[in-house]
């Protein structure tokens, strides 16, 4: 037998048909439609639609049917098989691992390079990710994915000249030295710095503002709560304000302010930022 919901005949006929369907148990029709939505799995209505059945019989259906199964997220709700998910998940798990070979030196994949490679929609994605960090089949690191198995070994030389950047930096405050000017002091090649402080940003150690310039993760943050708590007495903040907070110059006071804007943490308003609620 072959369900198609496309075959000639009244609605009621049809209808019938795949209400005997299920009536009988014969699930190997419905689980084989299922899975092969592959990457677009039925959600609710989809399913209620293809099969013409009820939203509240299919819940019956899934809940008494063991190869079947919800998986939700946010707002969304989708069915699929656990065949179907366990290929999903190695697909991916395969894209990264494939990655990895491919640039030994970069911490993973971002998202939207996962999406394009798999060909999903953002939500679906976004699912099976924390599907699999959950089962600890992949981790995340800022905001690239990589397989769990995997770690960058930078050697000893650029092991040791990475801590002594990040402590440069952290030292340095919100005044802190360019790539450029950092390569010059240290006398090192500037491109393999560049890739020894890209590893480092991946890692979500730094961060590089305005392109060019960097700052450690834990000076951010600490700045972050000084300007959020300049909110609780304030309803703005102008720049002499921050470059008060941040203990610098209107040079980094400005893109800092706009990394702030990017980050949602704040909007501009004139001259002068609020704090997004």
């Amino acid at each position: 037998m072959v369900l198609d919901n496309h075959i000639e005949g009244k609605w009621k006929q049809i209808k019938d048909n795949i209400l005997q369907l299920y009536n009988h148990k014969d699930l190997k029709q419905i689980i084989q439609l299922i899975e092969q939505q592959d990457i677009n799995p039925f959600t609710v209505d989809s399913l209620k639609i293809r099969l013409g059945i009820s939203e509240k019989r299919i819940n019956k259906f899934i809940e008494n049917t063991e190869e079947l199964f919800w998986l939700e997220h946010k707002h969304s709700k989708w069915i699929f098989t656990h065949s179907q998910m366990l290929l999903l998940k190695n697909r991916i798990k395969n894209q990264l691992v494939h990655f990895h070979k491919k640039n030994p030196l970069s911490i993973g994949m971002q998202k939207e390079e996962i999406r394009q490679k798999i060909n999903s929609t953002n939500s679906i994605l976004e699912a099976l990710l924390e599907v699999m960090f959950n089962e600890k089949m992949i981790n995340k690191k800022g905001e690239v994915w990589l397989d769990s198995s995997f770690t960058v070994k930078l050697d000893k030389e650029d092991l040791k000249i990475q801590i002594e950047i990040i402590d440069l930096l952290s030292e340095q405050g919100f005044m802190s030295s360019s790539l450029d000017e950092i390569s010059k002091k240290i006398n090192f090649d500037k491109k393999k710095l560049m890739r020894i402080m890209t590893i480092a940003e991946k890692e979500g150690k730094i961060l590089r503002v305005d392109g060019n310039l960097m700052f450690t993760k834990q000076n951010f943050d600490m700045l972050k709560d000084k300007v959020i708590n300049h909110f609780i007495e304030n309803d703005l903040l102008s720049v002499s304000e921050f470059k008060v907070l941040a203990k610098t110059s209107r040079k980094y006071a400005v893109p800092l302010l706009e990394f702030f804007d990017k980050e949602k943490i704040t909007y501009r308003e004139g001259n002068c930022r609020r704090l997004i609620k």
